[in-house]
């Protein structure tokens, strides 16, 4: 098993492709991994689905974005922040930014970051 820890782990790009029980890959990059931080991927409740799509992608961090599915748990080396919004278009979700980049820069020192929401 990887360790999400170990900067050694991303200095690479993760390998796109289908996944056990997935077509296609439901993560998308928005900032690859470089040798100083991890990188930043968005993504689904496909994308937590399949703890293999995880391990490809060497996610040690994950954001969940709902309020519907702040039951799901992780493996205890996995950091989980729980970001209780409803998916409305009424919510202000700007009260979430601070803790979200705050959780994220702290991350992506040692590990790649999952943002993730139920569609």
């Amino acid at each position: 098993m990887l360790n999400p820890y170990n900067r050694s782990n991303h200095m690479q790009t993760p390998q796109r492709g289908g996944f056990p029980g997935f077509q296609g890959d439901p993560i998308n990059c928005v900032l690859e991994p470089t040798a100083e931080d991890g990188g930043l991927f968005i993504g689904d409740i496909e994308s937590v689905a399949n703890p293999y799509i995880l391990q490809s992608h060497q996610i040690g961090a994950i954001i969940t974005v709902s309020r519907e599915l702040s039951h799901i748990s992780f493996p205890p080396n996995v950091n989980h922040l729980v970001l209780p919004i409803d998916d409305s278009h009424s919510i202000d979700i700007s009260q979430f930014f601070a803790q979200a980049i705050d959780f994220i820069s702290a991350n992506r020192k040692f590990t790649n970051v999952l943002v993730h929401c139920r569609v």
